[in-house]
């Protein structure tokens, strides 16, 4: 089914299917030609993907809406009818808004992006980067994608660390496991609490056209993390160590460093055949897990 608002393509693709009843052959070139490109661009169709839009705090900042009060409802003033009075409120965990004094209301940021600005629901979606052209690819062509409205993997990794980073956590990395070849399999979302040092680690994965959090299904083990490097340097010593925060040091000083996911605590559950009959230096951290 094509989506909305793919006007003629729509049109054109009823078209061919009433007049597929009398057989394909039967069409003349133009035809043919017209229905063979319906059904590629079927193929290559691009989507909404809600993953993709902006926070609602970092949206609305960008918009220059100045938000007041604390709490899930915050106030300010409407944009929409223009008045100097705060009448609009803003959910902050959905974007949602209702305005007391035009009556104008949605459920998230596209709605107030279509309603501020008078736009179609594709023309919005477009606007905030989740119509998104890799809904239907693999992660290997996904990987090839020109990033033309930000980088998706990193705005999907911060709605989904949303709730933390409004607990006062921060961004601290975004990690990449990726095949021998270099295709991303699944990302690792990492935050630090700013004043406790607590951590907030989730892996997150491409499933179909969704950013979900947790780890895709490995048939053999879960691959290393810096398992690309391995074929592009087979003859040098290999540093194993704990977490990808310590391979990503090492490598700035051009050591060849890998890591399990999880750490020491996973590391039965990882493939490790990519490193045998190579020289290797364990180097474990300084704890319990480490020392086991």
């Amino acid at each position: 089914m094509l989506p909305e608002g793919a006007g003629p393509a729509r049109h054109l693709l009823r078209e061919c299917q009433r007049d597929l009843v009398a057989g394909f052959f039967r069409y003349d070139i133009s035809r043919k030609v017209r229905l063979v490109a319906v059904l590629a661009l079927m193929c290559t169709w691009t989507r909404f993907n809600r993953d993709l839009l902006p926070s609602p705090l970092v949206y609305y900042r960008k918009e220059g809406i100045k938000l007041f009060g604390s709490g899930q409802w915050r106030s300010t003033r409407c944009p929409i009818h223009k008045v100097k009075k705060p009448s609009l409120s803003i959910h902050v965990p959905s974007g949602g808004f209702n305005c007391h004094g035009c009556g104008a209301k949605g459920r998230d940021v596209l709605a107030f992006h279509r309603k501020r600005y008078e736009l179609t629901f594709e023309e919005a979606a477009k606007a905030l980067g989740a119509w998104d052209v890799t809904a239907d690819v693999s992660p290997r062509v996904h990987s090839r994608l020109p990033q033309r409205l930000g980088d998706p993997v990193k705005i999907a990794a911060r709605r989904h660390a949303e709730r933390e980073l409004g607990k006062d956590f921060r961004p601290e990395a975004l990690h990449v496991y990726r095949d021998k070849n270099g295709n991303p399999l699944f990302w690792v979302i990492r935050a630090r609490h700013s004043r406790t040092g607590e951590k907030w680690i989730r892996p997150m994965h491409l499933a179909g056209h969704q950013y979900v959090l947790g780890l895709p299904k490995f048939k053999d083990g879960k691959p290393l993390y810096g398992l690309e490097l391995l074929t592009k340097k087979s003859k040098e010593p290999v540093v194993i160590c704990e977490g990808e925060k310590c391979a990503d040091a090492l490598r700035k000083l051009r050591l060849l460093a890998i890591s399990s996911h999880g750490g020491a605590n996973s590391a039965a559950s990882t493939d490790w055949k990519p490193v045998a009959g190579r020289e290797i230096l364990i180097w474990p951290d300084h704890d319990e897990a480490g020392h086991r």
